[in-house]
Formats: C-alpha cells, structure tokens, sequence
C-alpha cells in the first residue's frame, strides 16, 4: 500500500517477529560438567538465540522500566553467546533485521 501525503510515501511494513529473551537455571548435571558450586549463579539461555555474526534488533528495558529498540551484532565463542555493544541483562526481546527499504 502506497499513498502520498503532503509529500511523504507511506510504504507498508511487515510485522517484526520478536523472540523474548529467557533463561533458565543450570540442571545439577550441568553445574557438575561445568564444575561450578551451588552458590555460583549461572543461567543458560532457553530460547532461541540469532546465528553468529548477525546484525539484530533489540528491545531493551532500562531500569525505569522504558523500553526502547536499538540494534546489534550477536556473536558466539567458547565463553558463550555476546552481543557487540549491549548487556544481556538490558536485553528482553530480539528480532531479526528487517530488508532495508527499496525505492
């Protein structure tokens, strides 16, 4: 759909597909390959994460509870999933990256 209005083209968008970030806590057989102790916290991601090397949106929530969208790059290594710039605990929903408009 495309209309002119005062000069500006309205182009229709498609729904962003958002994946909400959840975590759960380590069974003990993970916490004893890991050798970690019952006072170590440590959670493993129990959703769906982005491949390596992919550009995201993310909806972050600031400690006021505000929510805003920013982008990122997700990448993966032996110490686990990271993302470039934001904190995982910032972090509550992603998105992959929408195609870029085309004239």
């Amino acid at each position: 759909m495309e209309s002119k209005i005062k000069g500006t083209t309205i182009v229709q968008v498609a729904e962003i597909e958002w994946t909400e970030i959840k975590f759960r806590e380590l069974t003990e057989e993970e916490r004893a390959d890991l050798d970690l102790d019952e006072d170590d916290d440590a959670l493993v991601f129990d959703c769906k994460l982005p491949e390596d090397d992919q550009r995201v949106l993310l909806t972050l929530q600031a400690k006021n509870g505000d929510l805003c969208v920013a982008t990122d790059t997700f990448y993966e290594d032996s110490d686990g999933p990271y993302l470039e710039f934001w904190e995982w605990d910032k972090v509550i929903a992603w998105a992959p990256m929408p195609e870029p408009f085309k004239p």
